[in-house]
């Protein structure tokens, strides 16, 4: 029998990505399916970089339905998998398919895990897909967790991705409320003045382009809002939508610029 951890029994403040993630949650399976694409593209990367490794711990932060939960399990039947979610949604469908008692799931900010868990040592390996992003400080949380742990992987999305669909906003002059995404530079810069600090750090990287393609534009929003990512930036009033879909066309095509950053930490 799985195991759940309710927060750690920590009050529990409901937020507007949160909500939306859990409110798409039963649909998340079918609908995310560049998620999944990625998901898959980490594992593989993670697989090789990890060839001589054999985990105790692995953590996947922000498990959404558990694409790469599940795969950890399987690969690693030797290894416990704690599985973290903010959205109760999200664990609920993962606690509905799958059943294994080395899999224990937690409720739970990503970007905030108490140092009893995302500490884990030279048994440990954090991986996060399609998470990271949504994180106030990406670049400071995935230093954290490679000083702490004997390996991270994690694909994130990066600044460069929609861009069609911020240039039909930009042309329709109307106001964007896509968040900002992590800088591909101030990642690889972090990680370069962490490698300074630890000269025996293993590190690296690259970009995947995943290309979504769509009838037209209101196609791509409900692909968002079907998986739960749909949360504006703060402050964000809402555009005229007709404007930005006249201006991006029919068969539009978007992109996921993501990266991938695997670190060993000797």
């Amino acid at each position: 029998m799985l195991t759940t951890v309710d927060d750690l029994a920590r009050p529990h403040k409901l937020n507007p990505i949160e909500t939306r993630f859990s409110a798409a949650a039963q649909q998340y399976g079918q609908a995310a399916h560049v998620q999944k694409q990625i998901a898959d593209a980490l594992l593989d990367a993670f697989k090789d970089f990890a060839a001589d490794f054999s985990p105790r711990k692995l953590l996947d932060v922000g498990c959404g339905t558990g694409f790469v939960t599940e795969t950890l399990l399987k690969q690693h039947p030797n290894a416990r998998v704690m599985a973290v979610d903010l959205a109760q949604g999200m664990l609920d469908q993962l606690q509905a398919r799958l059943s294994n008692p080395r899999l224990e799931l937690l409720r739970h900010d990503g970007q905030d895990l108490p140092a009893s868990i995302v500490q884990g040592g030279a048994d440990q390996a954090v991986l996060s897909s399609m998470c990271m992003q949504w994180f106030d400080k990406p670049a400071d949380t995935l230093c954290h967790w490679a000083q702490f742990n004997r390996m991270v992987a994690v694909a994130v999305l990066l600044d460069g991705s929609f861009s069609a669909w911020r240039a039909a906003h930009a042309a329709s002059c109307q106001p964007c409320g896509l968040h900002p995404l992590p800088s591909e530079n101030a990642l690889q810069l972090a990680l370069r003045a962490l490698k300074a600090r630890r000269p025996g750090l293993r590190v690296q990287s690259h970009t995947l382009e995943v290309l979504d393609h769509h009838p037209d534009g209101l196609s791509f929003a409900r692909s968002l809002r079907a998986i739960g990512a749909h949360t504006p930036k703060p402050g964000h009033q809402p555009a005229n939508l007709r404007k930005v879909l006249q201006q991006l066309g029919a068969d539009c095509t978007l992109n996921y610029r993501v990266g991938i950053y695997l670190i060993e930490n000797p």
